[in-house]
């Protein structure tokens, strides 16, 4: 039952449990793998499990109106996890690329797949914001 319920939600059917759009994911994940492909990297292939826990971080993210990372030393392959916040997608992209710690993610050629989740919301001044998580593995 799980598996048909990530499959629904990461296709768009279940938007009350997956609240990245298709859209919104792959605009995230095109970025990313127009970055390593100008670096002359391999793209990195879309992860259904880590589009759905992305999807979860995301969401926790926007509830509590605060950036943080998933807990880190839980981690079985190489992983590594970017979070952002910004006004658009390709704002907070851009913040990625400008930081050495998150480029470095973006660019690791250990890394073959990818989960991406960008989900809206507004904090407490109104404000609306794009709370973008990107899952990086090496498979």
């Amino acid at each position: 039952m799980l598996t048909v319920t990530v499959a629904l939600c990461l296709a768009g059917f279940l938007v009350t449990s997956c609240e990245s759009t298709t859209a919104d994911r792959k605009n995230l994940m095109a970025m990313v793998n127009q970055a390593r492909t100008a670096s002359g990297l391999a793209p990195l292939s879309d992860n259904l499990w880590l589009d759905l826990k992305a999807d979860i971080w995301a969401r926790h993210l926007r509830d509590v109106c605060s950036l943080s990372h998933t807990d880190l030393s839980a981690r079985v392959a190489k992983q590594a996890e970017n979070v952002g916040l910004g006004s658009a997608i390709a704002t907070v992209h851009a913040a990625y690329m400008e930081s050495a710690e998150h480029r470095s993610n973006i660019l690791d050629p250990k890394f073959s797949q990818l989960g991406v989740a960008a989900v809206w919301g507004s904090c407490s001044d109104g404000t609306r914001r794009v709370f973008t998580v990107e899952e990086f593995t090496s498979g």
